[in-house]
């Protein structure tokens, strides 16, 4: 189950998250995951964020007897520093998948594949620095491995040892 918690500042003075607190589930057979908003993340006046809870079995091979548990989650906020920049933090496969869209361009919920994202559209926001080159998100699996795609081409690059394109001579096809 999924549940998506909107946190308002309804005050005029910037705020600063310092501290998510994510207690343990009192229930052994169920677990809870926070994504969305994170430490450090600045929540203007009058704005609102996002925090979503993912409730989960946690590895249960059968119905367990009791399905309740209970959770909350504490946000601890202070008054943002004058200038303030919150810090750009990596960004784990379940943050990817809470920015999903419906339409337009973005990251979709694949129809066939249960757990599976897709990047669509023309011109989606699925850019990412990785060796210090620009790449692309194709896809996040349901295991949550992210496959990318290198944004240009490698041109001219051989798959074998001998320099060749060829596939009746590549070192690839002997593999």
């Amino acid at each position: 189950m999924q549940y998506d918690i909107t946190v308002s500042n309804e005050g005029d003075i910037d705020a600063k998250l310092d501290k998510i607190t994510v207690p343990e589930s009192n229930n052994p057979a169920i677990g809870f995951e926070v994504t969305g908003i994170r430490e450090g993340a600045l929540l203007k006046a009058g704005n609102t964020a996002l925090l979503t809870v993912i409730v989960k079995y946690n590895n249960v091979t059968e119905q367990p007897d009791n399905l309740t548990a209970d959770f909350t989650v504490t946000l601890d906020y202070s008054q943002a520093p004058n200038g303030y920049v919150e810090p750009t933090l990596p960004m784990t496969p379940n943050d990817l998948k809470s920015l999903s869209v419906t339409e337009g361009d973005g990251l979709y919920k694949d129809e066939y594949e249960s757990g599976k994202y897709t990047y669509k559209g023309a011109n989606p926001n699925n850019y990412i620095t990785f060796n210090n080159e620009i790449w692309r998100i194709i896809s996040i699996d349901s295991n949550g491995l992210i496959k990318i795609m290198r944004n240009e081409s490698i041109r001219d690059k051989a798959f074998d040892s001998g320099n060749s394109n060829a596939w009746e001579t590549s070192d690839i096809k002997h593999i």
